[in-house]
């Protein structure tokens, strides 16, 4: 895993404590965040990932129930799609107000990103609970 992210032996600990900490958070064991990262981490280390953040993806995903290579593959999806945006993920970022990219190409990072769809969520949330409830519960034509 430490090869992955281009990590020398001088950074065994971090690599050991990020394992471990994210096992606990996960409700997994270590075997399924060593499986999600082996799966995640060269692409997650390619768009400039660091292990500590792509380790807090398979946590989030771990509390959802998703562990092991299915998390793996999952964020490894993600990570490649991020690496590589169509117009139309640029545009429906943008929608949301998210630029997930600086000006010059670089990922802003899988926190950011997870930061903004959460205050996207709760915008949108605010605007729903303005309708008037008639609207909400009313049948369709």
């Amino acid at each position: 895993m430490m090869d992955q992210f281009g990590m020398g032996a001088d950074k065994a600990g971090v690599a050991a404590d990020t394992l471990a900490a994210t096992a606990n958070a996960a409700s997994g064991d270590i075997i399924d965040i060593y499986y999600s990262m082996k799966y995640a981490g060269p692409v997650a280390h390619g768009l400039g990932v660091s292990m500590q953040e792509a380790a807090t993806g398979v946590g989030m995903l771990g509390k959802a129930g998703i562990l092991g290579q299915t998390a793996g593959t999952t964020l490894r999806g993600i990570f490649t799609n991020l690496a590589k945006p169509t117009k139309l993920m640029r545009e429906g970022l943008a929608g949301l107000g998210i630029e997930a990219w600086t000006t010059q190409g670089k990922f802003k990072g899988l926190r950011y990103i997870v930061e903004k769809l959460g205050e996207a969520e709760h915008h949108c949330l605010r605007r729903t609970s303005r309708l008037p409830s008639r609207k909400l519960s009313a049948s369709p034509p």
